[in-house]
């Protein structure tokens, strides 16, 4: 698996709640098809795996959700 080594944009609209998950590529691969079953987003809705800071065996997504 190849990953994008841009940052993640973190929307500065404070209407906006962005959440980041932290894992393994295929714990984050399962949390994200669970939210989906549950109806909470979409899998195209998060942000595609970075790697995540000082663990090269993790990963991270992030997700905004805008809060009215």
């Amino acid at each position: 698996m190849t990953y994008n080594a841009s940052p993640i944009q973190i929307n500065p609209d404070p209407r906006f709640l962005t959440i980041v998950v932290i894992g393994i590529p295929e714990h984050i691969e399962t949390y994200i098809r669970e939210q989906h079953l549950r109806g909470y987003a979409k899998t195209y809705e998060w942000s595609k795996p970075q790697p995540a800071p000082d663990s090269p065996a993790k990963v991270l997504v992030a997700l905004n959700r805008i809060m009215v």
